[in-house]
C-alpha cells in the first residue's frame, strides 16, 4: 500500500471494552490486530487514552489482520492489491463510524473496490457515508461471508448489482439515504436470512423489486421503504405488507427520491403519479406482529384505512414526520391504541386535542410533538 498521501497504519489490541497499552507489536497477538487508517495531522494521543498505536512498516504482511477500521481518513486512495491482501480479514469498515456532516469521505477511484473480492472471510463491510462511489462491483457476489452490508448515505450510489443474491448470510443491508438508487434488483427477494432492509426503494422497473418478493423474507424483522416522488406503484401492491409476518419495525418514506433528470414532467403524469401514490397509501396494510411503526411526508389528510388500533394491537410506538396527516382516529370503533410512545413533529395541520389523545391512547408513557400547531402541547405524560 502506498504511503504517499497523509494516511498512515497502526495497529492496535483490544481486550474486554478497553485496550491495553503494550510496549512492541511483538507482544500483540495477531488475532487481535486492528488496523487504523489515521490522517497524519491527527494527535494519536488524544483520540484514545488506552491506545497505543505502533506505526505501520508498509511492507509488512498484513493477511492474518481480522479488522480494518477507518478513524478518519478522508480520501481513500487504497490500492486494490493492498485490499486483496487481507486473506483473512472479517470487519471493513472503510466508510463512517459516527454521523457528522464534517465527516466527509471519498474514493478517488471506484477501482479500489475490486480489491474486496478476494476477502472470502469478510463478515461485516461498511461504505458507509463515502462519496464518488456510483455502483458496487459485481464481484460483491464473491462475499459468500457477508452477514452486513452498509451503504447508507453513499450518495452517489445508483444501482445495486444483481450479483447481490449469492450473499445467501446476509442478514443486514442498509442503502438508506442513497437519493440516486431508483428501485432494487429483483434477486433480493433470494436473502432468505435478511433480518433488517433499509432504504428498499419502491422502482418503476418491471425487473426491480416489489413489495410483494418480500413476503420470501421469512425472517424479515425491520424494513425502510422508500416511495419516490415518480413512482407509480402497481395496484394492491402495499397490500402484500401484511404478509410479512415477523417484521416488528417499519418505516415509510414518502416523496424523497431525487432523479439526475429534471424533477419536471407534464403537470398530467405528475397528477397521475400522485393519484396513484395516494391510492397506494389508502390501501397499506400492516402485518400484525408491527411493535414500531414510522411514517414520513405522507400524501394523504386522512390516515390509511388500516391505521387503527383493531389492526395494530401490538404497536408500541407510532412515529409520524412531515406530510398532510391532518388526524388519527380508532377506525370507527371503540377500541384503544395500546401505543406507548407517540412522535408527532412538522404536522402543521394536525388536529389532536389532550382530551383525545388520553382518551384514544390510555397506556401513552411518552409523547413528543414539534411544529404541530393544532396539538395539546406537552413533551412528556404519565398516566
Amino acid at each position: 500500500m502506498s504511503m504517499r498521501a497523509k494516511c498512515i497504519l497502526g495497529f492496535v489490541t483490544w481486550q474486554y471494552l478497553w485496550p491495553k497499552r503494550l510496549n512492541s507489536l511483538n507482544s500483540i497477538p495477531q488475532e487481535h490486530q486492528l488496523i487504523w487508517l489515521v490522517p497524519l495531522d491527527v494527535d494519536v494521543n488524544a483520540w484514545f487514552w488506552e491506545v497505543t498505536i505502533l506505526w505501520l512498516d508498509p511492507s509488512r504482511n498484513v493477511e492474518n489482520l481480522l479488522t480494518v477500521f477507518n478513524v478518519r481518513e478522508q480520501y481513500l486512495d487504497l490500492n486494490p492489491d493492498w485490499l486483496s491482501k487481507l486473506k483473512k480479514v472479517e470487519v471493513l469498515q472503510l466508510g463512517a463510524w459516527h454521523c457528522s456532516p464534517r465527516h466527509h469521505i471519498e474514493v478517488e477511484k471506484e477501482e479500489v473496490l475490486r480489491g474486496l473480492r478476494a476477502l472470502k472471510h469478510l463478515k461485516y463491510l461498511s461504505l458507509r457515508g463515502i462519496s464518488l462511489i456510483t455502483s458496487i462491483p459485481a464481484s460483491i457476489g464473491d462475499l459468500l461471508s457477508l452477514e452486513i452490508l452498509d451503504l447508507r448515505a453513499c450518495h452517489n450510489l445508483e444501482e445495486l448489482p444483481s450479483e447481490i443474491e449469492s450473499l445467501t448470510r446476509l442478514t443486514h443491508l442498509d442503502v438508506s439515504d442513497c437519493p440516486f438508487i431508483e428501485g432494487m434488483p429483483k434477486e433480493l427477494q433470494n436473502l432468505t436470512r435478511l433480518q433488517v432492509l433499509k432504504g428498499f426503494v419502491i422502482g418503476n422497473s418491471k425487473t426491480s423489486c416489489k413489495i410483494d418478493d418480500l413476503v420470501n423474507l421469512k425472517e424479515l424483522r425491520r424494513l425502510g421503504i422508500v416511495i419516490g416522488n415518480e413512482v407509480v406503484a402497481r395496484e394492491g401492491e402495499f397490500t402484500k405488507l401484511k404478509d410479512v409476518e415477523k417484521l416488528h419495525s417499519l418505516t415509510i418514506w414518502w416523496g424523497v427520491k431525487k432523479s439526475r433528470e429534471s424533477p419536471r414532467g407534464k403537470p398530467q403524469e405528475l397528477s397521475k403519479a400522485n393519484s396513484l401514490k395516494l391510492a397506494a397509501m389508502d390501501n397499506l396494510t400492516f402485518p400484525p406482529s408491527l411493535e414500531k411503526l414510522d411514517l414520513r411526508g405522507t400524501p394523504h389528510a386522512n390516515p390509511p384505512k388500516e391505521l387503527k388500533p383493531s389492526t395494530l394491537k401490538k404497536l408500541k410506538k407510532l412515529y409520524i414526520k412531515g406530510g398532510k396527516l391532518t388526524r388519527l382516529d380508532d377506525g370507527g370503533t371503540d377500541q384503544r391504541w395500546n401505543v406507548e410512545i407517540l412522535r408527532l413533529k412538522y404536522l402543521n395541520d394536525f388536529k389532536l386535542n389532550r382530551q383525545q389523545l388520553l382518551l384514544t391512547f390510555p397506556l401513552l408513557g411518552f409523547f413528543w410533538t414539534s411544529n404541530v400547531t393544532r396539538v395539546w402541547n406537552i413533551n412528556k405524560i404519565s398516566c
